[in-house]
């Protein structure tokens, strides 16, 4: 079995991106080569993914009370209704790799999402003096490339893109889904200094998974205390900035930062946002910090980002007005 998030998995296939563990009672399965080809003209389609161009890249549908997920071209999911069970069945020529990256990074958050749990586009360190951060924002925004350089430079990588979110009496936690950084070869080759190895995300994708210490992985497999989030501003419009700019962000622009990145699969299920938002409200009402950051997307600022996050939790009294470093880039 495998570990991810709090969940244990029975798999058919090596899940090499996750722990292995003999311990405790299994969450769900997982089958590939399962012949779902047939289900395609039974389901009920309710929901289509886009990316430029228009062109679908993911669909969600219900075939009776399972839901179907299909991937272009690349694979087809169908989960069953109490989340038990997932099937998939891939295209001749789709990598197990690929399967792997869909099944970790894109179906269970969606599932786990369609149980009422709050799972977030996220990634999160722990800083060397102990505060626990995570980074929210859209695909490209740079989540991944922030948590590789704090990784680097001494804080612990608890997760890369995906986050479970657990609240409790005045505090928020953070729950790890697993030990990875995936980067565009760019980001890599600016961030690492050491001869870390890589391997391929999926054969559509550029990205390349960063192979970590396994060390480090025990040390990230329980949850986190968080102190504070960061949404990262669209480097689009950050491309004419000349310095880091961090402002505590409040009310409704709270909320709305956190159910922009949630995941959820039937997004037509309206007791499902409903408990979302309340989910979403809980964390408001902790009164956690939430900040937005912007900065120039070029990797010579990320020494700067990084001080001055470190800087903003060190202070005692809670940040209410705007922070701005115009300086140039830091090269410490």
């Amino acid at each position: 079995m495998y570990q991810i998030f709090d969940l244990l998995i029975d798999s058919n296939i090596p899940l090499k991106e996750l722990p292995e563990t003999g311990q405790g009672n299994t969450s769900f399965i997982f089958r590939l080569s399962a012949n779902l080809q047939s289900i395609a003209s039974e389901t009920d389609w309710f929901h289509h993914m886009r990316c430029a161009g228009d062109k679908i890249i993911l669909s969600c549908g219900r075939v009776g009370k399972k839901y179907h997920l299909q991937f272009p071209e690349v694979a087809d999911f169908l989960i069953a209704g109490n989340g038990r069970e997932i099937l998939c069945h891939r295209k001749h020529d789709v990598s197990e790799e690929t399967v792997r990256h869909l099944l970790l990074d894109q179906v269970i958050p969606r599932m786990l999402g369609q149980q009422g749990r709050l799972i977030l586009h996220a990634s999160a360190v722990v800083l060397p003096n102990g505060k626990g951060v995570i980074f929210l924002g859209d695909s490209g925004y740079g989540k991944s490339t922030i948590a590789s350089s704090f990784y680097e430079h001494s804080s612990r990588l608890i997760t890369d893109d995906c986050l479970l979110i657990q609240t409790g009496e005045n505090s928020v936690w953070c729950v790890p889904n697993y030990h990875g950084l995936r980067l565009f070869n760019d980001s890599a080759r600016a961030i690492f200094s050491k001869n870390y190895s890589f391997s391929n995300v999926a054969h559509y994708s550029q990205k390349k998974r960063v192979l970590l210490d396994q060390d480090d992985s025990n040390k990230s497999s329980s949850k986190v205390k968080l102190d504070a989030i960061f949404l990262l501003g669209d480097p689009a419009l950050n491309l004419r900035s000349k310095g880091v700019k961090i402002k505590l962000i409040r009310g409704a622009n709270e909320m709305m930062a956190l159910i922009k990145q949630m995941f959820v699969l039937d997004v037509t299920d309206k007791k499902l946002l409903a408990c979302q938002f309340e989910n979403v409200a809980k964390i408001v009402a902790v009164d956690l910090p939430i900040y937005r950051l912007d900065y120039p997307h070029d990797h010579s600022y990320l020494p700067t980002v990084r001080n001055a996050v470190k800087d903003i939790l060190s202070q005692k009294e809670g940040l209410s007005q705007r922070v701005e470093i115009p300086s140039g880039r830091d090269t410490s």
